[in-house]
């Protein structure tokens, strides 16, 4: 997981991309259409995968992997 430090600047960080993604999501959200609709706050799908972990750390969000969707904590 890439975090501030001397080399990552903030903006770069995935707590950065994490608090951008935070308000968009809904009840719900399908993983991959969520994706697909934000894929520009991303460099690339592991980084999007490093930010949904992040989230789900902290309990903002759960998963329903029955389901393959996003919930809200």
């Amino acid at each position: 997981m890439f975090v501030p430090n001397k080399t990552i600047s903030l903006s770069e960080s995935v707590l950065s991309t994490a608090a951008k993604l935070l308000p968009k999501l809904r009840a719900d959200e399908d993983i991959y259409i969520l994706y697909q609709e934000n894929n520009k706050l991303f460099d690339d799908l592991s980084q999007y995968m490093d930010t949904l972990v992040l989230l789900y750390i902290l309990e903002k969000i759960e998963v329903d992997f029955k389901k393959g969707v996003l919930q809200l904590a």
